[in-house]
């Protein structure tokens, strides 16, 4: 069985630490795979984390209902204790800015692609010399070019 299955028992600060630091990789992972434009990297780092998460909220809610102050701790266990918290609030704040980023940066691929098809589904309208719609002109036929979209992402 796995150390995620079997954590220490809550007033054990050090498997908090160590839940901390773990999610603190997972979620540096994802933030490279993003800034590196390959979202489908994230993937198989989701299940993992979500488990961390949990785990890390119920150790520290227990952590606290036990009444157990860092104070009581070595000054060692207390120092690396705030230190992967600060470490992990850093991350969680980046991962927070990188997934925006990248939610706007496809809205705005999404938003452009529309707009692209809603042009070439109807193109531009241009008039013979006598005031008339000619649907099939050159201009039209030249607005309305072929739409290419990147695969990458």
């Amino acid at each position: 069985m796995s150390q995620l299955q079997h954590p220490p028992l809550p007033e054990d600060v050090s498997g908090l630490i160590f839940i901390t630091r773990r999610l603190t990789d997972l979620l540096t992972a994802e933030i490279t795979a993003l800034r590196a434009m390959r979202p489908k990297d994230i993937v198989p780092l989701q299940e993992e984390k979500a488990e961390l998460t949990n785990l890390y909220e119920t150790r520290l809610n227990a952590f606290k209902d036990d009444a157990i102050e860092l104070r009581k701790l070595s000054p060692e266990l207390a120092a690396e204790f705030g230190t992967s918290t600060r470490i992990l609030r850093d991350v969680i704040a980046d991962n927070q800015r990188v997934l925006k980023a990248v939610r706007e940066v496809n809205e705005d691929v999404i938003g452009v692609v529309a707009d692209e098809i809603a042009r070439q589904r109807n193109p531009a309208q241009t008039y013979g010399e006598r005031g008339q719609a000619a649907p099939k002109s050159r201009l039209a036929r030249r607005q309305a070019g072929p739409l290419k979209l990147d695969q990458q992402a």
